[in-house]
């Protein structure tokens, strides 16, 4: 479906544009006269794919893997047409039997949902763009849900999204104007390009939160694949190399990110953490083992550092405000970056010298920079478990 561009009408000149959604009316155009795409059926025993084509710039395939808990849709809009000489603003609109109540959610760069309603504000107003007065931006996803049930939307890049119905939600995916709305760009957001986006369609009970946060992070950041000339033998290269090779001993725990991993100057790395979940999501903090984190080095030393890593977390001094803390039982494990949680009146350390476990708090990010020994690769891997095992002290 499409909204119209409005080129200004009889409540306002304002055009839309680069900085503005403003569509010319409260319905969306199909993508045809009919609304029907021609649709093909690939069945396989591993992926399921429906390809619909709408037109000759607009088409959307929709993909099941076996044992996925989602439905994945590409659509590859472009060249938007203006041959009938309207801007157009492409949407993919999602339609449930959801009772949302005129509610939906969308995160806030990737951490904490905010709701959103319909045609709501919290001050006095006049509404005159029922479209575009709701719209939101999203990063990562959003849903809309009752009480047994959630609709989930994870997408591939930020785009707007709203609810202008019960049950459904949209998301903006190409646009094509053809006026300028004179805030600043000086010409029309007349954008040619074909774009390829990918968005994951999720129904699941409204408390799986982590299922969710995991298909963000694997559609935002997916692995990186890299290639090497290995010569004219392949196995001579596998012989004289490792090609097997993780620096993680197990998986982390369920909730928590890798945000960086890197080696320094130094010859050091820097490991920043992040508790992915929300405190409405799991409000306890996070347990990471430092000691059975690596397999391909052994850590002699860990510093805690300033989110940027700048310097030393017990170098930081920064206003102190009263607020409420959480304990936890467990003695050997301190609070990532939780200052309050220390007796010492000065900034204690982040962690103490004995202690090998951190807990990170609901939406909390930790940064550490460590010191290590690499383990000796065994024939083509890393010998992990005969490696041995030794003190971890940690810096604050």
């Amino acid at each position: 479906m499409w909204w119209n561009s409005s080129t200004g009408n009889n409540v306002s000149h304002q055009s839309s544009g680069a900085y503005v959604f403003r569509p010319n009316g409260t319905h969306p155009w199909p993508m045809n006269k009919e609304n029907i795409p021609k649709t093909s059926v690939y069945l396989g025993s591993i992926v399921q794919e429906v390809v619909q084509v709408w037109n000759d710039w607009a088409s959307q395939t929709i993909r099941i893997c076996a044992n996925s808990r989602f439905v994945e849709v590409t659509s590859t809009i472009g060249p938007v047409s203006i041959a009938d000489g309207n801007g157009k603003e492409v949407i993919s609109r999602y339609r449930s039997d959801i009772a949302s109540g005129g509610k939906w959610y969308t995160d806030s760069e990737g951490q904490e949902f905010q709701e959103r309603r319909y045609n709501h504000r919290d001050y006095p107003y006049n509404i005159t763009e029922p479209v575009a007065m709701n719209y939101f931006p999203v990063n990562f996803g959003a849903y809309i849900k009752e009480q047994d049930r959630q609709l989930t939307i994870i997408v591939d890049r930020s785009r707007g999204c709203a609810s202008l119905s019960n049950g459904e939600i949209e998301t903006m995916i190409q646009r094509r104007l053809l006026h300028d709305d004179g805030f600043g760009v000086g010409e029309p957001l007349n954008e040619s390009n074909i774009v390829r986006v990918t968005e994951r369609v999720m129904l699941t009970p409204p408390n799986e939160t982590s299922i969710h946060r995991m298909q963000m992070a694997e559609l935002n950041q997916p692995p990186i694949l890299l290639f090497a000339d290995a010569g004219a033998r392949i196995g001579d290269w596998i012989s004289n190399n490792v090609v097997v090779s993780t620096p993680m001993a197990e998986a982390l725990p369920v909730g928590i990110h890798l945000i960086s991993f890197k080696t320094l100057e130094t010859g050091q790395v820097l490991l920043r953490l992040q508790n992915t979940f929300a405190s409405s999501e799991n409000p306890n903090p996070i347990v990471v083992n430092f000691e059975q984190l690596f397999s391909s080095f052994q850590i002699e030393e860990v510093t805690a550092m300033t989110l940027s890593a700048n310097r030393p977390l017990n170098q930081l001094h920064r206003m102190k405000w009263k607020t409420r803390t959480t304990a936890i039982e467990d003695d050997n494990i301190e609070f990532g970056n939780d200052f309050n949680f220390h007796k010492n009146d000065n900034i204690a350390e982040a962690i103490r010298l004995e202690r090998r476990k951190i807990a990170l708090k609901p939406q909390e990010i930790a940064t550490y920079v460590i010191r290590y020994s690499p383990i000796a690769p065994v024939g083509n891997a890393y010998d992990v478990k005969n490696s041995s095992s030794q003190q971890l002290p940690v810096n604050g």
